[in-house]
């Protein structure tokens, strides 16, 4: 039922974007109807075809170089870095955006790191949680919150990328 529709919207020229909300009730598969939305109007980057893009573009490589610019020393970690901790120990500043909850634990911290948190987790009971255990705010500096924190910013780059879609649709631009 949810791939018809998103079959229709695909086709629909009235809509002009369309955003698949996760976490998805179990019985659903995200990758399956990740596939089903139309590069043209995906204006989250979670299709196969723009995921590349939207990650290593939207995200990790732009975030990198702004603070390059800014004379930052920067050390790149992902989700199987080993021991994170070490890396977190030398950082004034730490953007975390993993996907898996408590991928920054308290002990892995110290009282001058300021954290951003960028992740959007189903925790227990359905509680939307972050990459950083909820406990680490009493052993940093500062704790973005999750949700509340960097999703405005996340919401404004969407409409960013809605009016892209429009303007591709629209034979404006080229894809």
């Amino acid at each position: 039922m949810l791939l018809r529709l998103i079959a229709r919207l695909n086709e629909d020229p009235a809509v002009h974007g369309i955003m698949l909300e996760l976490p998805l009730p179990g019985h659903l598969s995200a990758s399956k109807i990740e596939q089903a939305i139309s590069p043209k109007k995906d204006i989250d980057g979670v299709t196969p075809r723009n995921k590349l893009a939207t990650v290593t573009g939207d995200v990790g490589l732009p975030l990198f170089h702004m603070l390059q610019r800014e004379n930052a020393t920067v050390t790149v970690c992902h989700s199987r870095t080993p021991d994170i901790a070490l890396h977190l120990g030398h950082a004034e500043v730490a953007f975390v955006a993993v996907g898996r909850p408590d991928v920054v634990r308290r002990d892995m911290v110290h009282p001058e790191l300021t954290v951003v948190d960028a992740g959007i987790n189903e925790g227990e009971n359905g509680k939307i949680v972050g990459d950083v255990a909820a406990d680490v705010e009493e052993s940093v500096k500062a704790l973005s919150p999750v949700p509340g924190g960097v999703g405005t910013l996340t919401t404004a780059i969407l409409f960013e990328n809605l009016m892209k879609a429009i303007d591709i649709q629209l034979g404006e631009v080229n894809e």
